[in-house]
């Protein structure tokens, strides 16, 4: 699996259904306050966006953050409710 580095958080295919034919379409900056125009494949994306450290599961483990197993007894035990109706 290839090593993906610029990762979209608003996905290339809704954001072509504002573009030109050429792909390009025009972005704001809220921060500067000007707008500017851009590729849909550098808009909406950073650069690994969605990595995560390699560290990450350790620090949950070392601060207890995994508690399904001591948790799955209380929501096994909710009691069936009846559907609501409209």
């Amino acid at each position: 699996m290839p090593d993906v580095k610029k990762q979209h958080y608003v996905p290339q295919f809704y954001l072509k259904q504002f573009a030109s034919p050429d792909e390009r379409l025009y972005a704001f900056n809220k921060f500067t306050k000007k707008s500017f125009q851009t590729r849909v494949r550098d808009a909406a994306s950073e650069m690994r966006f969605y990595d995560i450290h390699p560290d990450f599961y350790q620090n949950l483990q070392a601060n207890n953050c995994f508690q399904e197993s001591k948790d799955e007894p209380k929501v096994t035990n909710i009691p069936a409710q009846p559907p609501l109706t409209p």
